[in-house]
């Protein structure tokens, strides 16, 4: 390690102390390539994995049929932007070619807060909600819906919605299998409309107080396939007095 580390920028000029990022970014890898081997592991099914590791630092999330894993770690990149390093995992997928396109790709790269398996006609669906902070005051958050087929996913649904209210965005309600989603026009997200073809466009400002507050509603209800849009609306708000 110190001898890929050996240039100015990296060690003190002593060699007796070095960059932190540079130690992070070493740690990591050790960490990616550990979990990696456990993946590979012939006997890694017969496990609970989410027993074995229990760290903070390490999140292990899966689904019911403890076949689609996500593992997520604090990517430690020192900005306002909460990187989280993810790996997906399925286990009944076929090892390829390293030059095959990504089975994983229609994945969000910052991991996941859950993965809720659902029965379909079509077979076996997966539901995944996240969310990430992207800077002080942009939260964004995702739901997706994916099916596997053909040794690869294939995203089904997705919504996600950006803007600076914490409170705001897409969330998935099991109990009634529905995707709500509720947030306000901001300078991150200036529109309303839950298909991309019918969207209202407002002016945003985020320096001018007095402009009109306008309130986003979409709800996606599972129809035993797929979710189907059932609420697309927007409604203008009374201005809060000062």
């Amino acid at each position: 390690m110190l001898k890929e580390a050996d240039y100015d920028a990296v060690l003190s000029k002593n060699k007796d102390s070095i960059q932190q990022f540079h130690m992070i970014f070493y740690y990591q890898d050790r960490i990616l390539a550990q979990l990696n081997q456990l993946l590979k592991h012939p006997d890694f099914e017969k496990n609970d994995i989410t027993k074995m590791i229990s760290s903070d630092e390490l999140s292990i999330v899966k689904s019911a049929d403890n076949k689609l894993y996500n593992f997520s770690l604090d990517g430690k990149n020192g900005g306002t932007y909460r990187q989280r390093i993810s790996i997906m995992h399925y286990t009944d997928l076929v090892s390829q070619d390293s030059n095959d396109i990504d089975p994983y790709l229609v994945f969000e790269g910052d991991g996941y807060n859950e993965i809720i398996m659902l029965g379909t006609d079509e077979g076996v669906k997966y539901v995944l909600t996240g969310n990430v902070r992207g800077c002080s005051y942009c939260f964004q958050t995702f739901v997706q819906l994916v099916s596997f087929e053909n040794n690869t996913f294939n995203l089904d649904f997705e919504y996600s919605v950006v803007n600076r209210d914490w409170n705001d965005g897409a969330y998935y309600d099991h109990e009634t299998k529905t995707v709500n989603v509720n947030y306000h026009v901001d300078d991150l997200t200036r529109f309303c409309g839950c298909d991309e073809d019918k969207q209202t466009y407002f002016e945003y400002d985020k320096y001018d107080r007095n402009q009109d507050d306008i309130l986003c509603e979409c709800k996606f209800v599972f129809n035993g396939n797929n979710f189907e849009l059932v609420k697309d609306s927007w409604e203008k708000l009374e201005l809060e007095k000062d």
